[in-house]
């Protein structure tokens, strides 16, 4: 944001003030994220694929140790399943996402969000 002082009149010592928006300035959208909003009352034994974005997926222990967490605890199939740059989607019931939570906490993964992401086709 640009703000120009310009006086009145040439021979005018007060001055407005005028707002000129940056030319630098633009939008970035990639950034946004639609989600649908999560019911934990939802009873139905439909699954639903659940994002959980997890920190240091970065590194490849973190992936093996994260699979191989998910694979023992006998919740989650292996179809089920699918990595991604920054966290883990798994295909899974509503009800699911607070044992999966408790898992992972206490396998010390640290989890930043857990959501579903929007899709206008379903």
């Amino acid at each position: 944001m640009r703000i120009v002082l310009i006086p009145y009149s040439s021979s005018s010592k007060a001055y407005k003030l005028l707002y000129k928006p940056s030319v630098k300035r633009r939008l970035v959208m990639n950034k946004i994220l639609l989600i649908n909003r999560l019911d934990p009352q939802e009873s139905s034994d439909t699954k639903d694929k659940v994002f959980f974005m997890i920190g240091d997926m970065n590194k490849p222990s973190a992936e093996n140790r994260l699979i191989d967490v998910l694979n023992k605890s006998g919740i989650i199939k292996c179809e089920d399943i699918i990595l991604k740059y920054n966290g883990i989607e798994l295909n899974i019931n509503i009800q699911q996402i607070p044992t999966i939570v408790k898992i992972l906490v206490n396998e010390d993964f640290d989890i930043y969000g857990i959501y579903q992401l929007y899709n206008p086709e379903e």
